[in-house]
């Protein structure tokens, strides 16, 4: 059973997570010095949410087990247990597959922010 304090507010409103900024872009305030009366306008709602952490954390994962695969793989193979080399070798597969998105959000992120990250 999910936590109800993981849910968003049923209310409405803007629900920030870890990772995450909000901002106002354009907005106006004017106080009128005779006056005193306060006008707002504009005030453009930007939510941003950085997933790179998350894209690391994911790769990370899929990478420790393409390595474990791959090392049980070369294992099975010089024991010569081909039915085991070919489930690891699967395994290694599929786990070196799931890289290929992290490493797509990667060269994006580098083109912008001239990362150079090696894993």
């Amino acid at each position: 059973m999910a936590d109800e304090n993981s849910n968003p507010p049923a209310q409405g409103g803007i629900w920030i997570t870890e990772g995450s900024s909000f901002r106002l872009s354009g907005l106006t305030i004017t106080i009128n010095e005779q006056t005193g009366e306060v006008s707002v306008s504009g005030g453009e709602p930007k939510l941003h949410y950085d997933v790179t952490p998350v894209w690391l954390s994911i790769a990370l994962s899929h990478l420790r087990e393409a390595k474990a695969a791959r090392e049980q793989l070369l294992s099975a193979r010089a024991d010569g247990t081909n039915d085991q080399a070919t489930k690891f070798m699967e395994r290694e597969f599929r786990a070196s597959r799931q890289l290929m998105p992290c490493d797509g959000h990667h060269e994006n992120s580098r083109m912008h922010l001239k990362l150079r990250i090696s894993i």
